[in-house]
């Protein structure tokens, strides 16, 4: 056997020892713990504590606190330097909302090529939006109605007709019976 087929297989039981090991490691565990310990990790998972970064994001987003300088290099100058947002473009919605985040923009050197500010009343965007919408919909039912009166007209042309056809066999049933009467 060679030395490489000696590690190999050297390597194979040392895996299959410490397999072993972690497999009865579980059991004791969920032996001695039972179902109060799953519980117990599931709840420490959902209180996990946020780092000072994620804290100061939530409070800009909940409470609109200013980020602090740091942050916003660690966020706002990797996208404005980094591909592929340098060369596409990304789109900072509400961003910068104070005297102090343009400042950071400006003595950062970081300059857009483009700002858009959207300011519409309710009134505007409804009177702009609505009629053509209300346009369509009305297009689809019209067309809509007019499929379903062109069944039911068709429907009450098939009943028409089915009733005359009865109505003259039974005019000739009866006929018939009269003729025998007779």
């Amino acid at each position: 056997m060679s030395v490489a087929a000696q590690d190999i297989s050297g390597i194979k039981d040392e895996f299959s020892k410490g397999q072993e090991t972690l497999l009865d490691y579980d059991a004791e565990d969920s032996n001695l713990y039972g179902d109060e310990s799953k519980q117990g990790v599931a709840e420490k998972e959902e209180i996990m504590e946020l780092t000072d970064d994620e804290e100061a994001i939530k409070a800009y987003l909940e409470t609109n606190e200013p980020l602090p300088t740091r942050l916003l290099d660690k966020i706002v100058r990797v996208w404005w330097t980094m591909e592929p947002f340098k060369s596409t473009g990304f789109v900072l919605e509400g961003f910068p909302r104070t005297v102090e985040e343009a400042r950071y923009l400006q003595d950062s050197g970081l300059f857009p090529d483009a700002a858009i500010i959207l300011q519409a009343s309710e009134n505007d965007v409804i009177g702009r939006l609505l009629p053509p919408k209300l346009d369509i919909w009305r297009a689809k039912r019209n067309k809509r109605l007019a499929k379903k009166a062109r069944n039911k007209a068709k429907g009450q042309a098939k009943r028409e007709a089915a009733m005359a056809k009865r109505r003259e066999v039974l005019i000739k049933e009866r006929d018939e019976r009269r003729a025998v009467r007779m």
